[in-house]
């Protein structure tokens, strides 16, 4: 079985390296495995998968000379390992003076390659710990950021690895004293649609605040196509709430489900499913009046 180490400890991966042997390291994504090689190829000798073959292994790994391996090496990519090499791996016995580690991002499938060597799994966040992630990023960029201005970039942008280290590294430009919320306002601008807020607002006949959270996200036809195919499927349960009859505890999103039952009539809701679906058509066709279609609807609460 793989150790399995948090991506909040992340620091403690280092400490976890054998001193001799190889070591399967598999990371969640690219982001945090590039900042666990930041921190650790001052002390490795790093060689791509790709340039690796059975005389590498041979030379590098077997035949030790008179001086000791030239390593530690640190493999990179890991994934693209040839099926030759693996198979090698699995009949060699590396010294016990030789250390070598294998990283990658991708799931790693080869079972007699993770049952030979040791292998440590690091967890990704979950999604009630992207804020968690968020920080990991910041740290590693050196990036110190206001509780105003972390708000607005969890709020602002998709809550994805992608996304936030993209931001993070954009404002790791900035002096510490340039950063405000203005400025970073300018820089990253709103990328996110929260669509259960979003049904919550719809929920409690808060149109005003629905349509101007719709307003400020820039021209991103597949955020909003994605949106709107959501919520016309949140209405269909408005109109029938009795998928909750079987459930001995409703969910906060139940909840919700069950007021606006109450606040809207079925009539009103069917006219909504009409004019939703016409907004995801024009978000696939990338119809530029789509934007001027919500704005009539904000301007006319």
């Amino acid at each position: 079985m793989p150790s399995k180490i948090s991506f909040k400890a992340l620091d403690k991966i280092k400490a976890s390296i054998p001193k001799s042997g190889a070591l399967f390291i598999e990371f969640p994504d690219c982001f945090l495995e590039r900042i666990f090689i930041d921190r650790v190829e001052k002390d490795y000798k790093k060689v791509f998968a790709i340039d690796i073959d059975r005389d590498w292994i041979e030379n590098e790994l077997l035949s030790i000379g008179l001086f000791g391996s030239e390593g530690p090496f640190l493999c990179l990519l890991s994934e693209q390992l040839h099926a030759k090499v693996k198979d090698r791996l699995k009949e060699v016995e590396i010294p016990a003076d030789v250390n070598i580690i294998f990283s990658t991002h991708q799931k790693i499938t080869d079972k007699e390659l993770l049952k030979k060597f040791e292998h440590i799994h690091v967890e990704g966040p979950k999604f009630w710990e992207m804020s968690d992630y968020f920080d990991v990023l910041a740290k590693f960029f050196n990036v110190k950021l206001s509780f105003e201005i972390k708000d607005h970039l969890i709020t602002s942008l998709e809550p994805n690895a992608y996304e936030y280290y993209n931001a993070l590294m954009n404002l790791s430009s900035y002096k510490p004293e340039e950063l405000n919320l203005g400025l970073v306002r300018t820089l990253v601008k709103q990328k996110h649609l929260d669509n259960f807020q979003l049904a919550d607002f719809f929920n409690s006949k808060n149109l005003k605040r629905f349509y101007l959270s719709l307003l400020i996200i820039e021209n991103d036809f597949d955020l909003y196509r994605g949106f709107f195919s959501f919520l016309q499927g949140h209405l269909v349960k408005i109109i029938d709430p009795s998928y909750m009859s079987g459930k001995a505890k409703l969910s906060k999103y139940d909840q919700g489900i069950s007021l606006a039952s109450k606040k809207w009539s079925k009539s009103e809701i069917t006219d909504y499913l009409v004019r939703f679906g016409k907004y995801e058509l024009m978000c696939k066709q990338k119809n530029e009046w789509f934007r001027d279609e919500l704005r009539k609807e904000f301007l006319a609460i």
